[in-house]
């Protein structure tokens, strides 16, 4: 709830993300936004490809398939989270098979982006730090030594220079809590 989101805020949480109550009441994600800026709210879908090529989200809840990639639905939501968690739910664990084609679909629509599940690799971080929609790339899982993250992922000249990353569209960072 907005209250919960407020509390855990207020004890020094600096985002919330969340996945099930997007598809369940997208109007309380309205109000969490509202209650803790929208700059403090993170989306996160659980997605894989089919096999005709298609994305389907994925719920995590029940790691059943809910339905289509609605692009549109989650652009119009936008309003109430400042980033999208994009995990690669078939290829999580993995190492180095992190779907690219599942961020694909996003260009072009102002979204920010986190990319998680299966990047490993040096050269799959710089690709993705290279598209402008790319806010973050989360590496790494406390389960296996094999997936751990290590500096050597990151070249730290690219790592020093500050990137340019927008925080969306709707506030571009206006909203203080």
């Amino acid at each position: 709830s907005a209250g919960d989101a407020l509390a855990l805020v207020r004890a020094g949480v600096d985002r919330v993300a969340m996945e099930a109550l997007f598809q369940d009441d997208p109007a309380e994600c309205l109000r969490i936004a509202e209650a803790v800026g929208r700059q403090a709210v993170i989306r996160a879908q659980a997605m894989a490809r089919r096999a005709d090529g298609g994305i389907e989200l994925i719920d995590y809840r029940t790691t059943a398939p809910a339905g289509a990639l609605d692009l549109d639905g989650i652009v119009r939501c936008s309003q109430a989270f400042s980033e999208l968690l994009v995990i690669d739910h078939r290829n999580e664990g993995g190492q180095g098979t992190f779907d690219e084609g599942l961020i694909a679909p996003f260009a072009g629509t102002g979204l920010q982006i986190i990319c998680l599940g299966g990047i490993t690799e040096k050269a799959q971080v710089e690709r993705l730090f290279g598209q402008p929609q790319i806010s973050a790339v989360a590496v790494g899982n406390l389960f296996t030594r094999r997936e751990l993250a290590h500096r050597s992922l990151l070249d730290p000249a690219k790592v020093d220079a500050a990137r340019d990353v927008s925080l969306g569209e709707q506030t571009r960072g206006a909203r203080e809590w």
